[in-house]
């Protein structure tokens, strides 16, 4: 009687789909713009050279942002610094203006 309880090939597919199905789900993250500042497109002028995705907290602190791009992000921190908004910029969470200034022909929402 040759009987099998556990099949490793069923732990197998279940480990791949639990893999697949973690690797597939977004965090956000918090991305801060480097000193020099930027186009907001531009992964260079964020630190990490990673630009914001719609689910990231994005600090602005000293450097002045310009809005080359319309975007969405889920929060927005301004310490400092100043966003140039040539391209309208949504905020679908909360936006804190410590310190700094928004300034351009569009606006942020």
């Amino acid at each position: 009687m040759n009987k099998t309880i556990f099949h490793f090939k069923n732990y197998k597919s279940i480990f791949i789909y639990f893999f697949l199905l973690c690797s597939h789900t977004l965090y956000a993250a918090t991305i801060t713009c480097t000193a020099t500042g930027g186009n907001w497109s531009d992964p260079a002028s964020w630190q990490g050279n990673v630009a914001p995705q719609n689910t990231d907290t994005v600090i602005i602190n000293i450097a002045t942002m310009v809005m080359d791009i319309r975007d969405t992000i889920s929060v927005l921190v301004m310490q400092s610094g100043q966003i140039n908004a040539i391209n309208r910029l949504y905020v679908s969470g909360s936006f804190y203006l410590y310190s700094g200034s928004v300034f351009g022909t569009d606006t942020i929402i």
